[in-house]
């Protein structure tokens, strides 16, 4: 990692390199989420396993790293208002359900679809 030799990372220097990629803007300007740290450090923890497997390092410092609580988002209901926001801003809840009418309507209008399995 860096300028950090394989056999001289450490347990501290992964926390320290996850806590840093928590708390930094990405490229685009935004942090990255705490889902995509975990994310990082599955990988990391990945490709230092395969080392310790070749036997270049005796253990691997990213077990036992801390990481951040990745909140799951909670599924809401498209209401009216959220699907006028939606079609004026394009925003959306991470996750959305539809009601029954909502689902009947869908599956009413892709009935009539030729790619329809029904």
């Amino acid at each position: 990692m860096g300028r950090i030799l394989l056999h001289q990372l450490s347990s501290r220097d992964v926390n320290r390199l996850l806590a840093t990629l928590a708390s930094r803007p990405s490229p685009t300007g935004r942090r990255l989420s705490p889902a995509t740290v975990v994310r990082i450090h599955a990988t990391l923890r990945t490709a230092l396993n395969a080392a310790v497997r070749a036997r270049l390092i005796p253990v691997n410092p990213a077990n036992g790293a801390e990481l951040p609580h990745p909140r799951r988002p909670h599924p809401v209901v498209w209401t009216a208002g959220r699907t006028a926001r939606w079609q004026q801003t394009g925003e959306r809840p991470a996750v959305a359900v539809w009601t029954e009418q909502q689902l009947a309507a869908f599956l009413t209008g892709v009935a009539q679809n030729r790619l329809y399995a029904g």
